[in-house]
């Protein structure tokens, strides 16, 4: 097990003038009341930034700015031996599974590999130009790969006599982390633009990506069970990944796309298209299934009712197209306004829909009844009573009495569908220079809802008391938005080609789906509650997997190490803000904190002994926990 400080050479020179060592803090894993370190280990010149324990759990390796390795014994707290050969301070090491092989990487560009016991390096390489900045060893100890400061990460085999390593091509940035699967499968490397690659030993080829936040990532383990990844960032932030990510599919929908609405539960969607088309799309692979009647208007949005009976195409001429699900004829045009219509919404009955227009009109309407000329709507609203407000999206409630409407003047109104009653007033997006609000989505489990305005912010509000819950501005122009059936992730689509999963409740980014290569128009989650599927104007259909289980901010400022424990249940870090802690990964809560008291030394008194101090300084560069969960360390 091995844990790691973060590479940067700040840290180095912030500590430098401290003379940090390192303190074994042993203990159970029992949450006893007693603090403070058991043992504490003295002897670096400078400070620790990494360290391992041996698989016999008998022994800790250290690495230092002092420019050496050192090995200690736990029991007794003294050093074994030291690794000197190193011109430079140390930055990485890492130890085999069997204990048998210690690799160390430091400031004079080399990487030496040694044989334990011995106090000699059985090989050393000088094939990065840089300082290495991250190594990892396989379990069985036969692959040894590394990074430095450049966008590119070598590959070596241990056992054979190779020359050189293999460069394994795809980082853009400088890569700072690396680690390898418990079963040597697979590894893992991180960089400073937040890219997170998966590779296999034995081919050379990116296996997948995972593309999470935009900052660096520093630190980065796999958890013993083979199934998830842990990373970490200067945010403070435990990203906790799903292995392995499926790899995006394209798929080319053959029409721009102007609106599509997703098959509850099921994989297709009906989109409309320029030129009047629509269709019947598949979103496993990306066919369409079937093509129905073309229209002779221009459609503006479709929604498709829960029961999946019909569906309803509204238009620029005020005319709604009511069309039978299976082969898509109409079955009524029913003209609701007297302008654009701008979009259409149903009711969670399947038998009412609601329509807002472009002259500030919103109505409720039933099915059309036969003989009836013209329908009339079961109620009608204006935006405003002293000026053509234009009224841009609809949506209904999840307790299903209710409608929300937005409007351009970057306010939501929500009325009463039975008495036709306006309940509250939403002062969105007043504050805005662009208030228009383009679309409101209300979560699955209808406590909240969120509306997208066009000044490239996303916010929401609890359903109860119409409280603000959240605030999230994008990099981007915000277009669409859709919510995980859980009710606790969104994706928004934005016009830089980007998919974005965000936390609903925080707005903290989760993961970056990348791909089309302009506006993405539409975005939906499939009923998996992890596959994202999202139409574009370059035509293209993309599905994706998301990756990110969890989130959770666990320090302030930078995470500087990460090491599983408890069998991958928790995890063991330490942060800048001089915290070492033991989180759940499950919810991110923590499950102890371990606190380091400062022992000032005491002078020798009538017929005492002096008591020296514990320690002359103490700010963890890193922590990490013993295979058997008995010992931890920082």
């Amino acid at each position: 097990m091995i844990f790691k400080g973060a590479p940067d050479r700040e840290i180095g020179s912030r500590l430098k003038t401290v003379a940090l060592v390192l303190i074994c803090l042993v203990t159970t894993v029992r949450f006893a009341s007693a603090q403070g370190p058991k043992k504490v280990f003295s002897g670096h010149l400078d400070s620790v930034v990494m360290a391992a324990f041996s698989p016999s759990r008998s022994e800790i390796v250290t690495a230092s700015f002092d420019q050496t390795a050192r090995v200690w014994d736990i029991e007794s707290a003294r050093e074994i031996r030291q690794y000197t050969q190193h011109t430079g301070p140390l930055y990485c090491l890492s130890i085999s599974g069997d204990g048998k092989t210690l690799v160390t990487g430091a400031q004079d560009n080399t990487l030496r590999i040694w044989d334990l016991p011995s106090k000699k390096p059985q090989r050393s390489f000088a094939e990065h130009s840089k300082a290495a900045n991250a190594l990892a060893l396989s379990p069985n100890g036969d692959w040894l790969v590394s990074a430095s400061s450049e966008p590119a990460v070598r590959l070596r085999s241990v056992a054979m006599d190779v020359p050189q390593a293999s460069v394994r091509p795809g980082h853009t940035a400088e890569v700072l982390a690396a680690d390898f699967r418990n079963d040597g499968a697979y590894l893992a490397t991180a960089d400073s633009n937040g890219r997170i690659i998966l590779w296999s030993p034995y081919l050379d080829e990116p296996q997948a990506e995972l593309a999470g936040f935009m900052g660096p990532v520093r630190q980065l383990r796999f958890i013993p069970n083979n199934q998830q990844l842990v990373s970490a960032s200067d945010d403070g932030v435990l990203r906790v990944w799903q292995l392995m990510p499926s790899t995006p599919v394209k798929f080319d929908v053959a029409a721009t796309p102007i609106d599509w609405t997703l098959m509850l539960g099921q994989s297709q969607a009906i989109c409309v298209a320029e030129g009047g088309r629509a269709f019947l799309l598949n979103l496993t692979s990306g066919a369409i299934v079937s093509e129905f009647p073309k229209m002779e208007t221009t459609a503006t949005s479709i929604q498709h009712a829960p029961n999946n009976s019909w569906f309803a195409i509204s238009d620029s001429t005020g005319k709604v197209q009511i069309r039978n699900m299976i082969d898509g004829q109409i079955k009524a045009t029913v003209p609701c306004h007297a302008s654009c219509i701008n979009e259409v919404a149903i009711h969670p009955d399947s038998v009412r829909y609601a329509t807002c227009c472009d002259d500030g009109t919103v109505k409720f309407w039933g099915q059309p009844v036969a003989g009836e000329e013209p329908p009339k709507p079961l109620q009608s609203w204006q935006i405003s009573d002293t000026a053509t407000v234009p009224a841009s999206c609809v949506a209904f409630t999840g307790d299903r009495q209710h409608l929300l409407v937005g409007a351009v003047d970057g306010k939501i109104r929500q009325w009463n569908i039975g008495n036709g009653a306006l309940v509250r007033t939403y002062d969105a997006f007043t504050n805005s220079e662009s208030k228009a609000i383009r679309e409101i989505v209300v979560t699955p489990n209808g406590q909240w809802f969120v509306a997208v305005g066009s000044d490239k912010t996303i916010r929401g509000w609890n359903l109860n008391d119409g409280a603000s819950v959240a605030l999230v501005e994008q990099p981007t122009e915000v277009l669409r938005v859709s919510i995980s059936p859980d009710s606790t992730r969104i994706a928004t689509t934005s016009t830089d080609g980007n998919v974005r999963v965000l936390e609903l409740k925080s707005g903290r980014l989760l993961q970056t789906l990348t791909g089309h290569t302009g506006d993405v128009l539409g975005v939906a989650y499939l009923g998996d509650g992890q596959s994202v599927v999202s139409i574009g104007r370059d035509k293209t259909m993309r599905s994706s997997k998301t990756s990110i289980v969890g989130a959770f901010p666990i320090h302030e400022g930078s995470i500087r190490s990460l090491a599983p424990f408890a069998g991958g249940g928790q995890v063991l870090s330490s942060g800048e803000d001089g915290r070492v802690l033991l989180s759940n990964l499950s919810g991110g809560t923590e499950a102890r904190s371990f606190r380091v008291t400062v022992t000032p030394g005491q002078p020798a008194k009538d017929g005492t002994a002096a008591v020296p101090a514990t320690y002359q300084a103490f700010k963890p560069t890193a922590a990490a926990g013993r295979v058997d969960n008995q010992r931890v360390a920082a």
